[in-house]
């Protein structure tokens, strides 16, 4: 059975608000029912929401408009609303852009590999020479502001395909959570410290904890190999795990039970 899921969150600096998608239940999983929800306290104060092309459409950006809220996003060529003849279908070529605007809400269509459908209510259709280094020599290509805006602000899904979907759930509440700290750490910092920390310096910092913590839990100890009583040998066996409360190393299958369920071990 194929498993996947979608997951919902609501980020300013830090995370503020997340729910994971697991099926039909007792919330209601529309698109406006879930703006509601995770972004109702933050309407008519003029943020702006990033969102992938699962939510947006011109319905969507038109409701967060009403509510003084401005919205940039990829968007499927299916969606109601959009300019299908002077946009969504006219053929460009590579680095073309081509655009059209209603009102607040602007349509845009970009090509590099493929041709990129993007809306937004806080842009224009400005454009911006971007030098990319690709394997044989650096390329300047020329890229809409809308598309660039939308790559360094989006945030989702780790995309490898040879993680379960609950590895990818894992590592991203642990990258939030991980985020979230570095923001209560800048917060609460001595101002005296001579050089502030970056986010990057500090993920660093954070996994050079765990691996010093866990090398202080996981002793390494060297113990009779008891399986092999039949031969009248013992061998010695490397295990990671003991008992703190009896002091012994034990393996973890068969060892750890036998040794704390029975009398004469």
């Amino acid at each position: 059975m194929a498993y996947n899921f979608l997951w919902y969150a609501m980020l300013i600096l830090d995370v503020l608000r997340i729910e994971v998608y697991s099926g039909k239940g007792a919330e209601e999983t529309g698109v406006m029912t879930l703006l509601n929800r995770l972004l109702g306290s933050y309407f008519d104060k003029d943020f702006t929401v990033y969102m992938d092309h699962y939510y947006s459409s011109p319905v969507v950006f038109d409701y967060l408009w009403e509510h003084k809220t401005k919205a940039v996003g990829i968007c499927m060529t299916n969606r109601k609303g959009l300019p299908q003849s002077t946009v969504v279908k006219q053929k460009i070529k590579k680095g073309e852009v081509i655009s059209t605007l209603r009102k607040h809400l602007l349509c845009l269509k970009w090509r590099d590999t493929r041709e990129v459908l993007m809306l937004s209510t806080c842009h224009t259709s400005s454009t911006t020479d971007d030098d990319v280094c690709p394997l044989q020599e650096p390329v300047t290509k020329t890229k809409s502001d809308v598309v660039l805006d939308y790559n360094i602000q989006k945030t989702g899904p780790y995309k490898r395909k040879q993680l379960n979907w609950w590895e990818k759930l894992f590592f991203h509440i642990f990258v939030m959570s991980a985020t979230n700290t570095f923001v209560l750490y800048k917060e609460t910092r001595n101002p005296e410290e001579p050089t502030k920390c970056r986010l990057v310096q500090f993920l660093i910092q954070l996994g050079n904890a765990f691996v010093e913590e866990g090398n202080k839990e996981q002793q390494i100890s060297s113990l009779p190999d008891r399986s092999k009583h039949q031969t009248g040998k013992l061998a010695r066996k490397e295990t990671y795990w003991w008992c703190p409360d009896c002091s012994v190393a034990l393996c973890v299958s068969g060892c750890f039970k036998v040794y704390h369920t029975k009398a004469n071990y």
